[in-house]
């Protein structure tokens, strides 16, 4: 009902569990079997969908039961998320983690904009409630491939014991090592601020442009651009910070341009660039950030990454959705471009290549990384600390 605010508030609400249970979620991850813990998170996953298809496809769906239903799959995606990206080291060695990272991150990212962009082509001959339907199915072959895997060829690493302060524990470890910890700061800042598209393109379609179809051939360029931008990243063997940056550049500035686009037709290839952009940054991000943690912290550690990246989520579309209402729709789009900006100004100098932690010193560094739990250490002793480990 052209309500920004409204649509802003379900994306918070999806996203909300992820600040309050992701530090935990990460603790599950490196204590329990990931593949297992997937095929039932994957299951809920599918009943959400298949509920929501069902009540669309009815006509007795409301926008509550939306809010309820979005609020169920956003807590069941926080356990999710670290498993599936921690997974990823135990189904290859040690050679091919680089790209696996980057591959599955760039598929992860890639499917956020692509997904919308298919349904978008669905949603013109059909409808939404179509689009869930066919959203509940394709869990299936998520859980298929699960459940078929060789569990003898996979390589876990050690679980996590049982203990208090694991929460604290992969916390400590994440902010003692800078090359994680700027990444994980700039992840946050464009979580916060660059995610507010599905929020801000309905509304410039319908409100600037006067064409509701505009939308789908938005999403549709965001999706060329995202796949492009997947499959750049997946090539590369190894990431590169240089590349984090350049993405991000890119990113602020083809969406500040985006915003005082004249028409459908210019706006096409910003958003088609912005697409390149994100998967760039946000794939190169995480395989940064997963080469450069230790296997028994991978999982806590990836949670708080997921935590960082989706906590401001929420807030920054409200803002968006706000500050649509307020002022138009063309603000909206290009106050997402000035954050990152903002946020490349104060952080960008910091991030650094991963250094990756030699097997016999793991335990040593993750010892260190946590000593003292419940002692306060300044910034600069831990930065110290840190530097001794990485050398």
């Amino acid at each position: 009902h052209d309500n920004g605010l409204a649509a802003g508030l379900v994306i918070a609400i999806q996203f909300t569990p992820t600040l309050f249970l992701g530090a935990f979620a990460g603790v599950v991850a490196d204590r329990f079997d990931k593949r297992k813990l997937m095929m039932l998170t994957q299951g809920l996953m599918a009943v959400n969908a298949l509920v929501l298809a069902a009540l669309t496809l009815s006509g007795v769906v409301s926008l509550g039961i939306v809010y309820l239903i979005v609020l169920a799959n956003g807590i069941v995606t926080t356990l999710d998320l670290p498993l599936r990206q921690a997974f990823v080291s135990e189904m290859v060695g040690e050679d091919d983690l680089a790209n696996a990272v980057a591959l599955n991150s760039a598929i992860f990212n890639g499917a956020r904009i692509i997904g919308p962009a298919v349904a978008a082509v669905v949603l013109l001959f059909t409808g939404s409630g179509v689009c869930f339907l066919i959203n509940a199915i394709s869990y299936l072959a998520v859980i298929a491939c699960l459940a078929l895997m060789q569990v003898s060829e996979l390589n876990p690493p050690a679980r996590a014991p049982r203990a208090k302060g694991q929460v604290r524990e992969g916390i400590r470890y994440t902010w003692a090592k800078p090359q994680i910890r700027y990444t994980v700061l700039l992840v946050g800042v464009f979580g916060t601020v660059a995610f507010s598209f599905n929020v801000t393109l309905p509304l410039m379609a319908r409100l600037v442009f006067g064409d509701e179809k505009a939308f789908s051939t938005m999403t549709i360029a965001m999706g060329i651009g995202s796949l492009a931008g997947a499959l750049f990243t997946a090539a590369r063997k190894q990431p590169s910070a240089r590349v984090l940056l350049a993405a991000a550049i890119g990113f602020a500035v083809a969406n500040m341009a985006a915003g005082a686009a004249p028409s459908v037709l210019t706006m096409l290839p910003l958003l088609a660039l912005m697409g390149v952009c994100s998967i760039t940054f946000l794939s190169t991000a995480n395989a940064l950030v997963q080469l450069s943690a230790a296997p028994m912290m991978r999982g806590r550690v990836m949670a708080l990454y997921s935590m960082v990246l989706l906590a401001g989520t929420p807030a920054g579309n409200l803002v968006a959705g706000w500050l649509a209402d307020v002022t138009n729709p063309r603000w909206a789009v290009s106050s997402s471009g000035l954050g990152v900006a903002v946020g490349l100004l104060f952080l960008g100098s910091r991030v650094r290549d991963p250094r990756p932690v030699e097997p016999e010193a793991v335990t040593e560094e993750v010892d260190r990384a946590v000593v003292g739990v419940g002692v306060i250490i300044d910034d600069e002793a831990v930065a110290d600390e840190a530097t001794m480990i990485g050398n």
